[in-house]
């Protein structure tokens, strides 16, 4: 369900343990947003995690891969548009799937660890 490399905001890297925790019980938290690849296109999407208590992931088990969390939509999308820039400004395009994959094989060749979590600084409306 979660990718090893993992983009957070401030918010729910605090309580990443306790999110993660929540997810495994299938006990979905409130206002929390999945920042996830999609398994067909490759496309980033976002939604609330609440999502996941609907029939069709209920009785297939099929998750997509998520690679994100934000406390709420507006960070989602800021993590999004961090994601995409990050990944063209090191591949020159925007195909995160293909990138993201790259980058774990780099951090499974380089040291074992759980979780890579980049935490994604939000500016708020009106900063610089």
């Amino acid at each position: 369900m979660f990718c090893r490399q993992l983009y957070l905001d401030e918010h729910t890297s605090e309580n990443f343990n306790s999110i993660r925790r929540k997810f495994r019980a299938e006990k979905y938290p409130s206002g929390i947003y999945v920042i996830t690849l999609s398994k067909i296109s490759g496309r980033v999407e976002y939604f609330d995690c609440k999502a996941f208590k609907q029939k069709y992931y209920k009785e297939t088990k099929n998750y997509p891969l998520i690679i994100g969390l934000a406390k709420n939509a507006d960070n989602a999308k800021s993590i999004v548009i961090h994601i995409i820039e990050e990944t063209y400004a090191n591949t020159g395009g925007a195909d995160v799937k293909s990138y993201l994959k790259d980058k774990m094989e780099h951090y499974k060749k380089a040291y074992f660890k759980r979780y890579d979590i980049t935490v994604v600084e939000i500016k708020q409306e009106g900063e610089e």
